[in-house]
């Protein structure tokens, strides 16, 4: 949690700046606190690229339930 802390942090600074949340993000409670702290978008890979059903991990970042 160190890392969003010090982004939150770093955030209030570059308010003028579009900003992407793009580093640490793995369950919709890491999502929740970047998007409270202002970001309007997320940038993930790993926690995607290790999941059998991408499609399926991506909602599931979001807190919403993939239907099919």
């Amino acid at each position: 949690m160190l890392v969003l802390s010090f982004f939150a942090d770093l955030f209030s600074l570059l308010l003028c700046f579009q900003v992407v949340g793009e580093s640490g993000l793995f369950n919709p409670d890491d999502v929740a606190y970047v998007q409270n702290a202002g970001v309007s978008a997320v940038l993930v890979g790993e926690s995607l690229v290790k999941q059998a059903d991408p499609g399926r991990a991506i909602a599931g970042l979001f807190g919403k339930e993939l239907v099919h």
